[in-house]
């Protein structure tokens, strides 16, 4: 794992751009973060299709599904969708989902807040 303190004193933000998001210590506290975001939940299409178009078929499945009248749109089954699209964009990319793509995927219109929050996740220092 990489990025205990995420930055050091002499590094800069765009250093960690080319790191796979899979090798962050606090990779679950940014799944955490974007999945918790009522913006995204709601475009969670526009997300995943901003991560990789490869993972509309399964993010058009999993919305429908979590907005059918047994899921009934629930927050837990709203941050499930976003979870599983994080999951499947890592496990389609491997070392490649990194995180300027990530950070990419963010800069859509409507995201710039979490944007901000995962920026303030990785840029925390331990003290």
């Amino acid at each position: 794992m990489v990025c205990g303190d995420c930055l050091k004193a002499d590094e800069k933000f765009e250093q960690l751009g080319p790191l796979p998001v899979s090798t962050l210590e606090n990779w679950r506290a940014i799944k955490s973060e974007i999945s918790s975001s009522n913006v995204i939940q709601r475009d969670n299409l526009n997300f995943a299709r901003a991560l990789d178009s490869q993972l509309m078929v399964k993010a058009k499945e999993r919305d429908a599904e979590a907005k059918s009248f047994e899921k009934l749109w629930s927050e837990s089954t709203r941050r499930s969708v976003v979870h599983n699209i994080l999951d499947d964009w890592v496990e389609l990319h491997g070392e490649k989902a990194t995180i300027e793509t990530l950070m990419k995927a963010l800069s859509l219109p409507g995201f710039m807040d979490v944007k901000l929050r995962v920026e303030k996740i990785l840029t925390k220092r331990k003290k």
